[in-house]
């Protein structure tokens, strides 16, 4: 394991972090995640990332085999205590780094991968492991923050600022990729978009001021639901539904 890796390991041990201080960003995801795929029944889904389980437990139904994978133990132990105790045999948990972990090819019809890309290293590889793990036809939920974006750029030099008057980081160093970008890297791997749902996240200052309900409430109201996301341009957290050609 890289030291990058163990440091983000180390970094999502802490699971009250990321769900005390960032849970509207799970509603979020699983809301769009949910109302994108409306009924849709799955029989294989890998959830790389998992944290919680919150966005994947709730596409569980009879039949359906669920993979949650995670760098965290901690995160995993959660996600397992919630799995529906009728479903405790369809589900089977992963520690480890999505590259390094054998998985079958064209096995899935769902790879939810939401939260993860600012600390992927080996973005192409990533991308490719993907491709071959869908099945012809299966669906891919990918998310990433446009780094190009103007909100970005702002958020990036705050950071930079305070860095520099504190003399010392509080978060990883996080990679920073173009929603464009990854568009078109799918679109070349032969994948197309079916739907892309763009809100931005609340600034640090406000982050500190306000509930983990208000922040939900008020990206729910300016920015929408799936199927009217308002004032998208605004946005630079861009979630992406693709499906593999067949």
């Amino acid at each position: 394991m890289t030291d990058k890796l163990a440091e983000t390991k180390l970094f999502f041990e802490n699971s009250s972090w990321y769900l005390g201080k960032r849970s509207y960003y799970v509603q979020i995801r699983s809301q769009i995640v949910q109302e994108l795929l409306k009924d849709s029944k799955f029989e294989s889904i890998l959830d790389i990332g998992c944290g919680d389980g919150s966005i994947s437990l709730p596409l569980l139904a009879p039949g359906t085999q669920l993979t949650l994978m995670d760098l965290s133990q901690n995160m995993l132990d959660l996600a397992r205590s919630r799995v529906p105790s009728q479903f405790q045999t369809q589900v089977k948990v992963l520690n480890g780094d999505f590259l390094n972990v054998d998985l079958p090819s064209n096995a899935y019809d769902l790879v939810i991968c939401l939260g993860v890309l600012s600390y992927v290293d080996l973005l192409e590889s990533f991308f490719e492991k993907i491709r071959q793990l869908l099945k012809p036809g299966g669906i891919l939920f990918i998310e990433c923050t446009d780094g190009n974006h103007p909100i970005s750029r702002f958020v990036r030099t705050i950071c930079s600022v305070k860095e520099g008057l504190l003399g010392s980081k509080d978060n990883l160093e996080l990679h920073v990729h173009s929603a464009a970008v990854i568009a078109a890297k799918f679109r070349e791997m032969g994948f197309e978009n079916l739907a892309t749902y763009r809100y931005s996240t609340p600034l640090p200052i406000s982050r500190r001021l306000f509930s983990q309900k208000f922040h939900h409430k008020k990206i729910c109201a300016i920015y929408g639901n799936a199927s009217n996301n308002r004032m998208a341009w605004l946005g630079n957290e861009c979630l992406f539904q693709f499906k593999k050609s067949k």
